[in-house]
């Protein structure tokens, strides 16, 4: 992956973010959600989809590119 510019600036952010909560992933959280609230920007949940049932490939069957694609 080239390394340019922006994603190095990325990168220092998202290490200076997690620094600043000593890596504590429940406190990133916490401040990520208070940050949402505070936005006053509406959320959607949308319901979780039906689960697709999808047949298992032989042993062995390779497929294609476009097979690949349609399979979920």
């Amino acid at each position: 992956m080239a390394d340019d510019d922006i994603l190095r600036e990325i990168r220092a952010t998202r290490d200076a973010f997690a620094a600043r909560h000593n890596y504590d992933l429940d406190a990133m959280m916490a401040e990520l959600l208070a940050n949402q609230v505070a936005s006053g920007s509406p959320v959607v949940s949308l319901p979780p989809r039906p689960p697709q049932s999808v047949a298992p490939l032989p042993v062995g069957a390779v497929m294609s590119p476009a097979e690949a694609q349609t399979r979920p």
